[in-house]
């Protein structure tokens, strides 16, 4: 069953008899695993005793964390997006990776549409030992320079239909990790206001995908330094 998160958030202004009792819960983390779409209201954990499925447009507001626990699996079952307004600490470990893929039976590049973060939020989203495949562009974050710094450490982002990294205007740390196998570019960085530090990552491209550019591209005259990175 697919369940709506949004609907499920406000049904305690529809039934009057359950609003004492549902009030009661607005505000307390809570764990979820199986189907889910819609918007995130309050703080959420997706549990890794169960495979979650995506299956519309998913959204975190504002306000809100997302956590997902370390060997958490998320499996997006169409062409959707999983958009960060508020936080997601996800972090998995090196024997328990939290993975982010496609849930089509034979998955290619672009399945689904990535992790988008697009919000200023006064907390770090925080991404470590985390798996991303089969997506349009792995991680992108758009105009959240003057909020928190959004820190990758660990990410792996393969088979990616564009960017693995798309950065514009926004603030982002990344720290060891791979980013193998993209349509364009491993690391694209443009906007004046972009700010990223990149140390100890290693971008590989394989056969058709090898061309100039394809590791990392920067414009409007960012200074990008990658210290310790493997580009291949």
């Amino acid at each position: 069953m697919s369940v709506d998160l949004s609907r499920l958030m406000s049904c305690r202004f529809i039934v009057t008899g359950l609003c004492i009792c549902l009030l009661g819960i607005v505000g307390t983390p809570r764990a979820w695993a199986g189907d889910v779409s819609g918007t995130i209201t309050q703080d959420t954990t997706f549990s890794a005793s169960e495979i979650t499925t995506v299956v519309g447009d998913l959204t975190v507001q504002a306000g809100d964390t997302l956590t997902i626990e370390e060997g958490a699996t998320i499996k997006v079952n169409g062409n959707y997006s999983v958009t960060v307004n508020g936080v997601i600490d996800a972090n998995g470990t090196d024997s328990a990776p939290i993975t982010f893929t496609s849930g089509q039976s034979d998955p290619s590049p672009g399945d689904w549409n990535g992790l988008s973060f697009t919000e200023n939020v006064p907390e770090s989203s925080v991404l470590e030992h985390v798996e991303i495949e089969y997506a349009s562009t792995g991680i992108s974050a758009n105009g959240v320079s003057s909020g928190a710094t959004l820190q990758l450490q660990l990410v792996k982002i393969k088979e990616i239909g564009s960017a693995g990294l798309s950065v514009t205007n926004a603030q982002v740390e990344v720290t060891g990790g791979r980013i193998e196998n993209v349509g364009s570019q491993g690391i694209l960085l443009k906007g004046g206001d972009t700010d990223a530090t990149v140390s100890e990552v290693t971008i590989e491209q394989s056969g058709a995908k090898v061309r100039s550019g394809s590791c990392v591209r920067v414009k409007d005259d960012i200074t990008l330094d990658l210290s310790d990175s493997d580009l291949k």
